[in-house]
């Protein structure tokens, strides 16, 4: 088990060199940013398998709005599974946007706009509004809601997708190195004021944006050796480490030799010894009032 429950405090070396004064906005965006070799990490991503939920949701006619699409990986989905509506995929992220627009062209009913999540260019227009395992980033979650819930149609739906960073496993347990880093990931993370617990907050969040009929699904990522996708699902906290990794040593939160530590103790455990991982995610969904 990586940790459960609570969480616990990066005991790293550098870690005591981090300010005491609060981080402000333009910290917590930088934190944020997406570093351009995650892109990977995103564009495997299939809506089928990484968002079910939705996936059964969605029907023929219904506009969508993808908030936080990144690649356009699983906005793709949405818009073959809506068409002919209209989806609209947004992202910050110029970088990822041209990646997406790039890969995702040939569907017609699909296109990519950059925005703020936080002061969305779009009225009260779309059916669905989704944002997957995006607020765990932001470090003003209720106002982010909010924001997408005001360009919901009367009536319209909105779908929230994200982790309980807590409640990760891989069994047997990983190597010190990495269960090292990632505390100290997660500190980086906390710090920021960017909530590692997100699903547990998703229908307050819901509610707090005048929402009703919220409704939550469970959604255990669970992948086993042997099973197809096993070797690129199992690495995932080697490519964190080796991505976001470089962010959390620049911050002050571990060394660069502890993070490679890390990453190259982890690629040896996931190749040899490695037999199962489950994420915790919560998917939870709300209307908005006609009236």
């Amino acid at each position: 088990m990586l940790s459960k429950g609570n969480p616990t405090t990066c005991s790293a070396p550098y870690f005591a060199l981090r300010s005491a004064t609060p981080l402000n906005d333009a910290t917590a965006r930088q934190r944020a940013e997406f570093p351009p070799r995650a892109a990977a990490i995103l564009s495997r991503r299939t809506l089928k398998t990484d968002y079910p939920a939705l996936a059964a949701a969605l029907l023929p006619g219904m506009r969508v709005l993808d908030a936080g699409c990144g690649t356009g990986a699983m906005t793709l989905g949405m818009a073959q599974a809506v068409a002919p509506a209209r989806v609209v995929g947004v992202d910050v992220s110029a970088d990822l946007l041209t990646k997406a627009r790039q890969q995702r062209q040939a569907q017609e009913n699909l296109s990519f706009v950059q925005a703020d999540l936080y002061a969305l260019p779009f009225e009260a227009e779309f059916d669905v509004v989704v944002a997957a395992r995006v607020l765990q980033w932001l470090a003003e979650a209720q106002r982010a809601v909010r924001e997408l819930a005001r360009v919901l149609r009367p009536g319209g739906r909105l779908y929230l997708l994200d982790y309980q960073h807590y409640q990760a496993t891989l069994e047997p347990a990983p190597p010190a190195s990495m269960r090292h880093f990632r505390e100290c990931y997660l500190a980086w993370r906390a710090d920021a004021g960017f909530q590692n617990n997100m699903a547990d907050q998703l229908p307050t969040l819901l509610a707090g944006a005048g929402l009703n009929d919220i409704q939550t699904v469970p959604q255990l990522e669970t992948v086993r050796r042997g099973e197809p996708d096993f070797e690129s699902r199992i690495g995932l906290w080697g490519e964190v480490a080796a991505t976001r990794g470089h962010q959390v040593v620049a911050a002050g939160y571990l060394s660069e030799a502890e993070r490679e530590q890390a990453e190259r103790e982890f690629a040896v455990w996931a190749r040899d010894q490695a037999q199962m991982q489950t994420l915790t995610l919560s998917s939870a969904s709300a209307s908005k009032p006609t009236r």
